[in-house]
């Protein structure tokens, strides 16, 4: 089965956080437009009747359509407090990418299953390898890139009737990507990461 899809999204009023107080205070005002224009595909195969494949990926360039460009109240530098007088400050320019929001995404994932003891019990494997190009996050006109970033997850288990057991594993290339960068003046490295590798062992039971 394929399956592609094309969209056009045009956000009206979007939400920004723009500067109030120079350096002190932020609030948060709706911006002109952002436009995103895209396409989707997706792919599944059924190798046989245990196996199954299947593949997805995007594309989204989502921008914003004008300079968002605010008034802040600037600082006395003894006291601290606003002045009274304003500054024009670039939140946001035309074409900038919408924040943490990748251009590119994909995903491979597979899935087994195969039943035995005169099929009574199903041997189920299925996992996945996930892609998303690097995010952006910007404010006050100037912006950070984060990382591309893969992922591999994957589950094993047995299944009965009422009940499974699984052996999983979620992000075993233990990929430590900047996925969503947050602006800082003291790391560049500082945001949003993925949790480190993780192994466990999952019970279910219906009843």
């Amino acid at each position: 089965m394929l399956e592609a899809t094309g969209f056009y999204i045009k956000w009206k009023d979007m939400q920004a956080i723009v500067p109030v107080v120079a350096g002190a205070l932020s609030g948060t005002v709706n911006a002109p437009t952002a436009s995103s224009p895209g396409v989707e595909l997706a792919a599944r195969w059924s190798v046989n009747q245990a196996f199954r494949l299947g593949a997805m990926g995007s594309w989204n360039d989502a921008r914003i359509d004008g300079n968002v460009i605010v008034d802040a109240l600037l600082r006395d530098p003894v006291t601290g407090l606003p002045t009274g007088n304003t500054t024009p400050t670039v939140v946001f320019y035309r074409n900038d990418r919408l924040n943490d929001v990748p251009e590119w995404t994909g995903a491979l994932t597979f899935d087994f299953t195969q039943p035995f003891a005169n099929d009574r019990l199903l041997f189920v494997t299925r996992g996945g390898v996930q892609y998303a190009s690097e995010r952006e996050s910007r404010s006050y006109g100037t912006g950070v890139t984060g990382d591309a970033s893969t992922t591999l997850d994957l589950r094993v288990g047995i299944e009965g009737m009422q009940w499974g057991l699984y052996l999983f594993g979620t992000n075993l290339t233990n990929e430590d990507a900047l996925v969503s960068p947050i602006q800082s003046s003291t790391r560049a490295d500082y945001g949003m990461r993925y949790r480190p590798r993780t192994v466990g062992i999952n019970f279910k039971f219906d009843y």
